[in-house]
Order: structure tokens, then C-alpha cells, then sequence
């Protein structure tokens, strides 16, 4: 509990006045804090849902609130999730954040699933279900052996998120140093790229579609060239598009594609510096490498794979599914260990 409180201390010093937020609390039931202020207005209704901006008042009002809670009662995993993602509906609904916040949930937690829904696969599908229209993205922190960190793990992944475990008997705040710095500056959101032209082997690429783009992260995608010859002055564009801070965002990246013969060029050539031509980015030349170095297609399967399981785990696929037919084929392939394998 008392990490718990730490790592709560971490991320509400870490806001400024441009955030907003709430804080609930659950053990067999769910309960959403309110500051002190609006405790006393007129108009007061317990239980209500409320985004509540970052001021120093509210932050020193909610830190109060957490030296105060007390552990008890029942685990209940599955509504407080649910009550966090109806908090996040109520608040994009009701237009009740600027356009530039993002909604996300931070979820923390010691324990196991003990009241409510207890089972992992229930409670998982229950979120996505909920989740499945705003797709907000869902932070899971577990705390110690006790917590559930495989169900966390699952339910971040589902959300295009990332969970972290916080170990026993250390600084928790010191373990989150980095976490609320990295999801607090989301750069773009519904960020796409379209692969233009008939260059690219489509059913080759991995997912080219992104919920959030944070500050200082970076997204990869992988995928294949059509098997034929490439042609001297052949481009592969590249449009990339999403929702940003002031409004739509957009960039078209055009690649310049050598020559499959230019593929072998000697060491010593590399040392003529080769100035690109100004309509595209011409890819980089490297010295010949070993078998152990040229990974790519591991990199392509490897991706492929994750996502491939991912959506099949998702959409509760039969074991014959189309997603898990082609995961094991290229696990095999490659000869990737896999659940599959």
C-alpha cells in the first residue's frame, strides 16, 4: 500500500495546470474522489463522474486524500476498469476536456481479482468491450508478487498500451521515474501511414496504424517489397497522417529505391559521400554484413508474429483461425519458439 501511495505521490506531482484528472477507488465497490471545494457546493452528488483540472489546490486536496486511504475489502478489478473508461466517455462526451488533452487511465493495483468479476479472460473482454469505441489507452502498474501482472500486462496490451511492475521492497517513485514523463506528451493521435503505389507487398506489412504517438517514442513497421526487379529512379511514398495539437497532421515521405545491383556496392565506394536529390530520402548505404547482422527478415517475422497472436487473442480465434494459421507458418519459417510452435 504504501508503494502504492508513492508511485500516486509520483504521477499528481508530475501534472501541471494543462491536466485534468480523477482518482477511484475501489476493494468490493467503486468510489470516484472529489475535491474538498466541490464537496461543499450546493449541488454535490456522491458518486458523481467529474474530470477535475491539475490546479496546485486540487493536487494537494487529492494527495490528502491518498495519505488516507486504508487497505480492506475485496480486489475489484473489473469495475473499477470499467468505471474508469465510463469516466473517460462522460468526459470526451460532455466536451469536458480542451482538444489538445488526451484521455488515457492509469491503473494501479496490489492484488488479484477477489470481488465482482473474477475471472481473467471475463474481465478482459469486459474492457474491451467497453473500450472498443474510444480505444483510450490503459496504463496497468502492478505492485508486488500479489498482483495479477500477467492480467495487467493483457489489458494494457489490448488497449495499444504498456504496463509496468513495481518490485517489493524498493523506491517506487525511483522505478517510475521515466513513466508519467513518457505518457504525459502525447504528440498525435490516430496516426495512420499509407504505403502509396504498387511497390509495397501489402499483406506483408505490419500494423500501420497507431491510437497515440508519445514524445520521445518510436513506432516500426515492417513489411516487403514486392519480388521483382527495382527500377533506376523508383520512389516508394509513403502518406502519414493523424490528429494533432493544432489540428490535422500530415506528411508525405517519399524513398528513393536503388537498384538491386547497387545493393553490392564495395567498402571503399562508401567512402564517396552520396548526396541524395531533393524530392526524396535516399536510403542508407552500409558496408556488406555477416549472416548474424542481416536480420531483417527475423525483424519482419518477428514483428508479424506478436501482432498476428494479438488480434487473434482479441477476436477469440479458433486454433484453425486465419491469424494463428499464418503466425505459426512464419514461426516455423523462421524458426521462432512461439505458443503456436
Amino acid at each position: 500500500m504504501e508503494q502504492l501511495k508513492d508511485s500516486m505521490f509520483t504521477v499528481l506531482d508530475d501534472m501541471d495546470d494543462s491536466d485534468y484528472f480523477n482518482i477511484i477507488t475501489f476493494s468490493n465497490a467503486v468510489s470516484h474522489w472529489k475535491p474538498e471545494n466541490d464537496r461543499k457546493a450546493e449541488n454535490f452528488v456522491q458518486g458523481a463522474q467529474k474530470v477535475i483540472p491539475a490546479t496546485k489546490e486540487n493536487i494537494n486536496d487529492a494527495i490528502r486524500h491518498i495519505l488516507g486511504l486504508q487497505a480492506g475489502g475485496g480486489t475489484n478489478i473489473n469495475d473499477a476498469m470499467l468505471e474508469g473508461v465510463k469516466l473517460a466517455e462522460y468526459a470526451l462526451q460532455n466536451e469536458k476536456l480542451p482538444q489538445e488533452v488526451q484521455s488515457m487511465i492509469v491503473f494501479l493495483t496490489d492484488g488479484l481479482a477477489s470481488s465482482g468479476e473474477t475471472n481473467g479472460n471475463a474481465i478482459k473482454n469486459n474492457i474491451k468491450n467497453a473500450n472498443s469505441k474510444l480505444d483510450v489507452p490503459i496504463f496497468c502498474i502492478g505492485f508486488g508478487r500479489d498482483a495479477d501482472f500477467n492480467l495487467m500486462k493483457d489489458i494494457s496490451e489490448q488497449a495499444n498500451s504498456f504496463s509496468k511492475r513495481i518490485y517489493e521492497g524498493s523506491d517506487a517513485a525511483l522505478q517510475l521515474e521515466d513513466f508519467y514523463a513518457e505518457i504525459a506528451s502525447p504528440l498525435i493521435s490516430n496516426l495512420k501511414f499509407d504505403y502509396v503505389g504498387g511497390l509495397v507487398n501489402n499483406s506483408s506489412i505490419s500494423s500501420t496504424s497507431l491510437k497515440t504517438f508519445f514524445k520521445g517514442g518510436e513506432y516500426v513497421i515492417v513489411g516487403k517489397l514486392e519480388d521483382r526487379e527495382i527500377q533506376d529512379n523508383e520512389v516508394l511514398s509513403i502518406k502519414v497522417i493523424g490528429d494533432g495539437k493544432r489540428g490535422s497532421y500530415e506528411r508525405n515521405i517519399e524513398i528513393c529505391l536503388q537498384p538491386n545491383n547497387e545493393n553490392k556496392i564495395e567498402t571503399e565506394q562508401l567512402r564517396i559521400p552520396i548526396i541524395p536529390p531533393s524530392v526524396c530520402v535516399l536510403p542508407s548505404s552500409f558496408p556488406p554484413r555477416s549472416l548474424a547482422e542481416d536480420f531483417m527478415q527475423k525483424l519482419h517475422a518477428f514483428i508479424n508474429i506478436k501482432q498476428l497472436i494479438k488480434e487473434s487473442d482479441l477476436s477469440n480465434e479458433e486454433p484453425e483461425g486465419p491469424h494463428r494459421v499464418e503466425a505459426l507458418k512464419l514461426a516455423l519459417e523462421n524458426n521462432f519458439v512461439t505458443d503456436l510452435t
